[in-house]
């Protein structure tokens, strides 16, 4: 049996090996030696058992792997950091699934704005929401981030007594 190729083994292509049970490698210098493995395209590589490598410089390290070009889906226990090759496992992946389903059901909802007289209003993401003051007593600014409401150093109340409007300050009938 040629070293390069083990029982069972099939390699197509300069310089392919095979060296594992019944593992395939389909391409140019491509190395298959992950047990009942396949490895397709030129210089990938599979090491792990029962795993799949498809595209230029791809590798499928992981048993149960797949990996394609530089991406790689895995069922080991790996964890994954950002910026790494790492894989992902099953369980990873459903719980970013189900933390995108409960974020797109929050996202849904919008958020309510209670009032003291009128009807409650519901801002959905995207939305503007104005809060103005009356133009006279109160007024309303932003910056950076933050809301301030101001009251006037001098507000003016008008009082009415169902016939005389007094403007507190202005003493005028």
């Amino acid at each position: 049996m040629d070293p390069n190729h083990a029982n069972g083994a099939i390699a197509v292509g300069t310089g392919s090996q095979a060296v594992s049970y019944r593992a395939t490698a389909l391409g140019d210098y491509k190395a298959t030696s992950g047990t009942d493995s396949i490895g397709i395209g030129s210089r990938a590589q599979v090491t792990g058992d029962r795993s799949i490598s498809a595209g230029l410089l791809s590798e499928a390290s992981g048993v149960n792997a797949i990996a394609i070009g530089d991406k790689t889906i895995s069922s080991s226990n790996d964890s994954v950091a950002i910026g790494e090759k790492a894989s992902a496992t099953s369980s990873q992946l459903f719980a970013i699934i189900q933390s995108v389903d409960a974020n797109t059901r929050n996202i849904a909802k919008g958020m309510n704005f209670a009032v003291d007289t009128g009807t409650a209003y519901n801002a959905q993401l995207g939305d503007t929401v104005s809060i103005k003051g009356d133009g006279k007593n109160l007024s309303i600014s932003v910056n950076k981030g933050m809301i301030t409401v101001h009251m006037s150093d001098t507000p003016v109340f008008t009082v009415s007594n169902g016939r005389y409007d007094y403007r507190q300050y202005d003493k005028s009938w």
